[in-house]
């Protein structure tokens, strides 16, 4: 029986984590990155991955695109989606009757955008948006639960097919592809409020003296720290790491530019240039913290 061949696009640490996944799974995998030490280290551990895009097969099956969206060199405003879009080209020059999933956090309506400008009415396309946690692969890693969207009926059915009963991989359905692009931006905002309160109160146990130990131990025993998202791990009273607080900040930042995705959900009345504002600020508050004092420093601006 022949192979599946499938090949992930973007070779970071949720790039690799999801190639060495889908490999263990049985499929032949290949890796693409321009990043020649992301390709030395996946060739390191047996994944066939390659710098130069000509190397790449032209029988790909399944696209998986896990590079990262955000803002472009000369604006603050508008995410740049132009590696997005060229990567999309090549992939039409390769087989125009692929399974395309972009796993990317993106700004609504960047898949539908790309189907009708770049892509064919052959190609099937669905968006499910990683979710993953290095520490916890095994619980929060590739396989946990995802929500999926896609761009037609034929599309939902490639897509399933090939995420639940080839990978395992649970799937919350959504009715739309816009729904599932927003959800990402939505939960990944929701963490962000929820980090910069947990940090608002220990500055004001800090302020008076008290232990923010003692207090996040006291809500934990009334289960208030699960709701809050706070946590009793040693590295912190935050649920997610300084990593991945750090990887979060840079996601945010880019939505924030492209129209305040994240920030403007909260509140709606925010202009571009209060935007642009908030992610000058937050480039100017990095010595005051260790971890999140920027984040507290937006929902201060937000408020």
């Amino acid at each position: 029986m022949v192979r599946m061949k499938v090949c992930v696009i973007g070779l970071g640490k949720i790039g690799f984590s999801t190639a060495e996944y889908v490999k263990n799974r049985g499929f032949e995998v290949f890796g693409y990155d321009i990043d020649p030490k992301a390709v030395k280290f996946a060739k390191s551990k047996g994944i066939k991955a390659f710098e130069e895009w000509d190397k790449i097969p032209s029988d790909i099956g399944v696209f998986i695109i896990c590079i990262y969206v955000g803002f472009g060199k000369d604006t603050l405003v508008r995410p740049d989606l132009s590696s997005l879009k060229d990567l999309c080209q090549k992939i039409m020059r390769k087989n125009k009757e692929c399974l395309i999933s972009i796993e990317s956090t993106l700004p609504v309506g960047t898949c539908r955008k790309m189907y009708k400008e770049v892509l064919s009415s052959k190609t099937f396309l669905i968006h499910v948006p990683h979710r993953w946690y290095e520490k916890e692969q095994e619980e929060h890693g590739v396989n946990q639960i995802r929500v999926f969207g896609a761009i037609n009926a034929e599309s939902r059915k490639r897509g399933l097919e090939f995420y639940e009963k080839r990978l395992s991989i649970p799937m919350h359905q959504v009715s739309s592809i816009e729904l599932a692009e927003f959800s990402k931006i939505v939960e990944q905002a929701f963490r962000y409020v929820q980090i910069a309160f947990a940090e608002e109160v220990k500055l004001v146990c800090d302020g008076k003296d008290m232990s923010f130990k003692e207090l996040r131990d006291a809500v934990s025993g009334l289960g208030g720290a699960e709701r809050m998202g706070w946590s009793s791990r040693p590295e912190g009273p935050f649920l997610a790491s300084s990593e991945m607080i750090s990887r979060m900040d840079a996601r945010i930042s880019s939505m924030v530019g492209s129209g305040a995705w994240s920030v403007r959900f909260i509140a709606p009345h925010l202009e571009r240039s209060r935007a642009k504002t908030l992610y000058a600020r937050r480039e100017t508050c990095k010595s005051r913290s260790p971890r999140t004092t920027r984040i507290s420093h937006e929902v201060r601006l937000v408020r």
